[in-house]
């Protein structure tokens, strides 16, 4: 139910593809340098993206009543 846990997935995502080295080991990377990158990765995150998760989120509710809040399609 918690739509900020797409946007992390999608950060990860954005993260892996535009900086080879923390596909394989984010330690190496500087600190500094790190919290630039995941800057970076919000900063690029669709609007589009935002909106299409913000405006599921009542057919999410609706599916994990109908679902007595067991497993849903989300």
């Amino acid at each position: 139910m918690n739509l900020i846990e797409h946007v992390w997935n999608w950060m990860k995502n954005w993260i892996q593809k535009h900086y080879y080295a923390a596909y394989y080991d984010a330690s190496k990377i500087p600190l500094d340098r790190l919290k630039m990158i995941i800057w970076e990765a919000w900063e690029a995150v669709p609007t589009e993206f935002i909106m299409k998760l913000y405006n599921s989120w009542w057919d999410r509710c609706q599916a994990v009543i109908d679902a007595k809040g067991g497993l849903t399609k989300y």
